[in-house]
């Protein structure tokens, strides 16, 4: 026993040897010598011991008990249940008949079989029966800040957040500085919507460690969530000061410089994403619509071919794309680009009204109108639509039915300057 606890496993397994050479028929000895086994990682050895120790001893807690954690590392799940429940049920039975020595830990205390059955019943996604080893283990002792912080993780899986929060609040009650509980809290108050009170809980965690990653993290989905990118982008410095090499979080931060308009910053953020992870598709994407935005097609074109040489079903890439060679007057190949978004999503209204716009460009206005007619049978509201169609029949000669979709537009949308100017021209002219 001295050797086990000095870690010395090999000479604690001769000196248990001597003790079975001794004593064979000691179920104790047997348990230790599992134990041993255990620790020096020769587990089907040590399933063999706590064997032999139950068939000496068929009411052997601690065997009983070793050899459910022996068979979880087998993923022997269900028999490593069976384990538990036969020490639970002999201690159980033991505490009622008072049977049991005050000397033995693990009698008089099932606190490990029990946090070990509810961990092999998460592993098979019961959870209800989990959460009710948690609570027995909270009978036994109501202030184990530990079982408290897993109940609510069961909770939360769930989808109990309320009830998860009423746990963290405990540990909190029991340890005001635990800011992995203040965390969790604030993560909790998130899902339920309660977003200012998450932030209070992020920043208290944040008061006992100022370098806590994920209450940073947690602040800037609230403040994503909330819209508030210059907030959000501010947490997104922070964790950065804390790890420069974290790629989604350059990403994400980027998409909030976007948001902005501070499209030069985004790349910046974009283009090193690409230095940890050159490969990263969505980097390729959000600095390709970045480029877009400054109207510098060349190398947004550049950045939407790599995402679509990677996965060529990406529909938001053709998409924007579609938008990049309409602009470099290629509008050929951005025909062909919005007619791959609609193969993928036949009922993309925004592609329909684009390709209706390219059709103008190339004068084939019949096969236009019937593109903006389908995008207004998607959406009727769609005010692009409504503009496309009216331009095209007005180049078919159709006046009076372009008026009226003018007149449209600008019931959708009064301050829509381009319906606005084109119907003008045409009443001018009558």
């Amino acid at each position: 026993m001295v050797l086990i606890k000095l870690k010395k496993y090999s000479e604690a397994l001769k000196a248990n040897a001597m003790s079975l050479k001794l004593d064979p028929n000691n179920a104790d000895v047997w348990n230790n010598n599992g134990v041993i086994s255990e620790k020096l990682g020769e587990y089907e050895a040590a399933l063999a011991d706590y064997d032999n120790a139950l068939k000496i001893d068929i009411n052997n807690i601690g065997a009983w008990n070793n050899r459910g954690n022996v068979l979880v590392k087998f993923e022997r799940y269900s028999e490593a249940l069976e384990s538990y429940d036969n020490a639970l049920e002999l201690f159980f039975r033991g505490v009622k008949n008072h049977t049991f020595s005050k000397d033995s830990e693990i009698d008089m205390k099932p606190t490990n079989t029990l946090y070990n059955k509810a961990h092999v019943l998460i592993l098979l996604k019961k959870y209800p029966e989990a959460l009710k080893c948690y609570d027995n283990l909270l009978e036994l002792d109501n202030k184990n800040i530990k079982v408290m912080c897993r109940k609510a993780v069961i909770l939360e899986e769930l989808g109990k957040y309320q009830e998860a929060l009423t746990c963290y609040n405990g540990v909190l009650e029991l340890a005001p500085e635990n800011v992995e509980a203040w965390f969790s809290k604030g993560h909790m108050l998130s899902k339920l919507g309660r977003y200012p009170a998450a932030l209070e809980s992020y920043d208290k965690a944040l008061e006992v460690d100022p370098q806590y990653f994920d209450a940073w993290l947690g602040k800037s989905i609230v403040y994503k969530v909330l819209e508030m990118p210059i907030e959000e982008i501010g947490c997104y410095d922070r964790i950065l000061e804390l790890d420069p090499n974290i790629d989604a979080i350059w990403l994400n931060k980027g998409n909030a410089l976007g948001s902005l308009g501070r499209y030069q910053e985004a790349i910046i953020c974009f283009d090193k994403v690409l230095e940890l992870d050159s490969k990263n598709i969505d980097a390729y994407f959000y600095k390709g619509f970045a480029l877009l935005c400054l109207e510098q097609y060349e190398v947004s074109l550049k950045c939407f071919k790599n995402v679509l040489k990677a996965n060529n079903n990406s529909l938001e890439s053709w998409y924007n794309m579609g938008h990049v060679l309409a602009n470099m007057g290629k509008y050929r190949e951005a025909l062909e680009s919005y007619e791959s978004v609609l193969e993928m999503d036949f009922n993309h209204f925004g592609a329909w009204y684009n390709r209706g716009y390219v059709l103008n460009d190339l004068k084939m206005y019949q096969k236009a109108l019937e593109s903006f007619e389908k995008a207004i049978e998607i959406n009727p509201n769609c005010v692009e639509g409504w503009y496309g169609k009216g331009f095209s029949l007005e180049k078919l000669g159709k006046i009076q039915d372009a008026l009226c979709c003018y007149d449209k537009v600008l019931e959708l949308d009064p301050d829509y300057a381009d319906a606005k100017k084109a119907k003008e021209e045409i009443l001018s002219k009558e």
